[in-house]
């Protein structure tokens, strides 16, 4: 948790968005403080893909209930993918020359 109580629980998401976020978004720069707040999810998401965190991973950290949600969601971050791939399809070819 990166929020909670002073009981140790976890913040309600109404709690939350009354009284942490507001604050939060106001130590922001004036031209994110627009930013809302699964902003922050889609990047988190995002940086641990472009990172190299297994999808299944990332899936996991948010919960979505499959990896599908995931790749359609988050796919675009892996451009560099279909070069991976053809370079070990070379990789391949070259060794069974």
């Amino acid at each position: 948790m990166v929020f909670h109580t002073v009981t140790g629980k976890a913040v309600r998401h109404t709690a939350f968005m009354r009284s942490v976020w507001p604050t939060a978004r106001m130590a922001l720069p004036v031209e994110k403080r627009k930013l809302r707040f699964h902003d922050l999810r889609h990047t988190c998401a995002t940086l641990l893909i472009a990172a190299g965190a297994h999808a299944k991973l990332v899936q996991e950290r948010l919960g979505h209930a499959n990896i599908t949600t995931t790749l359609n969601l988050y796919g675009h971050v892996l451009p560099s993918t279909e070069a991976a791939l053809v370079d070990a399809l070379d990789d391949v070819y070259a060794s069974a020359r």
